[in-house]
């Protein structure tokens, strides 16, 4: 008996019948169409032209362009920002410290009776025994000489005028006046005595 496989003409008949069917898809990117590329030309030219006419004179393509100094002169410091980020975690958003840990800022000649001393503290930070509103304590403050003259005064401002504190405005000048005042002093100040010292030493 003769197999279907072998059968005359099954072979041609197969070919045939690949021959017929389409070939298989392939992916390939094609040219892109030239009124897609008229459109972005068109497009872009008018976007780049927009830009040039209504960018105002601070408009460039290498971004800003002013000093540092100008940009950090035009950006406004936010007090209780800094005071958030730097200063709540010990003194509370509250203002009223952790009691026998943290002193508070409500009411603390330290913070409210001149503007120089707490503008020392923040700089240098402080350590060793000192009193506040009756309350002794006797922890460390890390210093924050790294603030910029505008962040302490900003900060400071903030706290002497908060929580029911009735003080004076601190400028980034006094800041400024302070911090070259100390000449290059690095360690902390050794508590309120050394503070007070450097209060009545001030001319």
């Amino acid at each position: 008996m003769t197999s279907r496989r072998n059968a005359p003409g099954a072979k041609s008949a197969v070919s045939a019948q690949v021959e017929r069917e389409n070939p298989e898809p392939v992916e390939s990117r094609g040219p892109l169409p030239a009124l897609f590329l008229v459109l972005f030309g068109v497009f872009g030219a008018s976007g780049f032209t927009y830009l040039v006419r209504h960018g105002g004179d601070d408009f460039s393509f290498a971004g800003d362009e002013r000093s540092p100094q100008i940009v950090a002169a035009s950006t406004e410091v936010s007090g209780p920002a800094v005071f958030q980020a730097s200063c709540a975690a010990c003194h509370q958003p509250t203002g009223l410290g952790v009691p026998k840990t943290f002193p508070p800022l409500v009411g603390s000649t330290w913070l409210l009776e001149d503007k120089e001393t707490p503008i020392r503290i923040v700089l240098l930070g402080l350590q060793g025994p000192i009193e506040v509103n009756g309350e002794r304590y006797n922890n460390s403050m890390p210093p924050l000489r790294t603030l910029r003259d505008e962040e302490v005064a900003a900060v400071l401002t903030h706290v002497r005028s908060s929580w029911g504190n009735q003080a004076s405005e601190i400028t980034a000048d006094d800041v400024r006046a302070v911090r070259a005042s100390l000449a290059g002093r690095t360690e902390p100040w050794n508590g309120g005595d050394e503070l007070t010292a450097a209060r009545r030493a001030a001319p």
